[in-house]
């Protein structure tokens, strides 16, 4: 029995794991798609062969952070904040860095030589868990991820449920494709606007909402599955749309 339930926990592990790669692909693939012909070329160059595409390149910060070289940057995937906080500052980062540090530390890296991958696949990655609630969260239930929960039937937790368990399975490419859609000029130019700080702080608004809806249940409604879906995909498009616009300054014609 005790190795059964291992292997049923290993298995939903995974399975969370994987949505996270999956919205950080979509992202990713979004913001490419909004690139100039120049600057995705030189993403291309860049990325080479090492993986098959900039999008699927996306993850690997999270599958690399436990390796001992990288686990400084374990911190930086995340910020966290007391529950009473208004606005989020750069004093809300720890010594040992948060998300701001990761993005700041990758882009001056960058602007030195934009030919560091791994510089680039960090910058992507942590503007997509800029976006994503629960990494924009609190210290006292580690972002959601000691709030049990019970969606679909099956146990989770309320980080791995934003972390992608809200949506259908689907296709990251064809959800990419579907949001990239949905995307306006008028919502281009209105979400370029602002700081990292700034962007943190529409973040945890919507942490915050997500806390306060849900309540004392341990249960996830299909109202709080169609309340919090399309929000959850306005901060991805949000995210493809920032992120965007950094890597257009970093490998555009200039």
């Amino acid at each position: 029995m005790r190795y059964l339930v291992m292997l049923i926990t290993m298995f939903w592990l995974q399975n969370a794991v994987a949505f996270n790669f999956q919205n950080h692909r979509v992202i990713c693939h979004m913001a490419y798609k909004q690139l100039s012909l120049e600057a995705q070329h030189s993403i291309d160059q860049v990325v080479g062969d090492r993986f098959q595409s900039f999008a699927q390149a996306c993850a690997w910060p999270d599958q690399i952070r436990k390796q001992a070289r990288y686990e400084h940057t374990k911190y930086w995937h995340y910020i966290n904040v007391p529950r009473n906080t208004v606005t989020v500052t750069r004093q809300h980062c720890p010594t040992r860095g948060c998300l701001f540090t990761g993005i700041e530390q990758s882009q001056k890296k960058l602007l030195k030589n934009n030919a560091d991958l791994e510089s680039l696949l960090f910058l992507s990655h942590f503007i997509g868990d800029l976006h994503q609630p629960m990494h924009v969260s609190y210290a006292d239930d580690r972002g959601g991820n000691h709030r049990r929960l019970i969606h679909k039937g099956k146990p989770t937790n309320l980080h791995a449920l934003w972390d992608g368990a809200l949506f259908k399975r689907t296709p990251w490419y064809n959800h990419s494709e579907a949001l990239m859609q949905r995307v306006t000029p008028l919502e281009v130019e209105q979400w370029q606007q602002g700081s990292l700080e700034d962007w943190a702080t529409e973040t945890l608004v919507l942490t915050q909402d997500a806390y306060r809806l849900l309540g004392k249940s341990n249960g996830v409604s299909s109202g709080y599955v169609e309340h919090f879906v399309p929000q959850l995909e306005q901060k991805m498009m949000q995210a493809s749309v920032r992120l965007a616009q950094i890597l257009e300054d970093l490998y555009g014609a200039h």
